[in-house]
């Protein structure tokens, strides 16, 4: 998508938007870039109490 807009502070309008997957690969390979996407890092699983409270779980009572 391309947003057009004369001054920061104003509203953008979008003035084209590009749909097609190949056009895209096509255009990223030119311009150097990778058509792919990066690989999803993997997920971390996070205690919200243990994060929250840290070593010290006493302080909260």
């Amino acid at each position: 998508m391309f947003w057009c807009s004369t001054n920061m502070l104003t509203t953008s309008q979008l003035i084209a938007a590009i749909e097609e997957p190949a056009v895209i690969q096509r255009i990223l390979t030119h311009l150097g870039l990778g058509a792919q996407p990066p690989p999803r890092a993997p997920a971390v699983r996070v205690d919200l109490f243990e994060a929250a409270c840290g070593d010290n779980p006493d302080w909260f009572f």
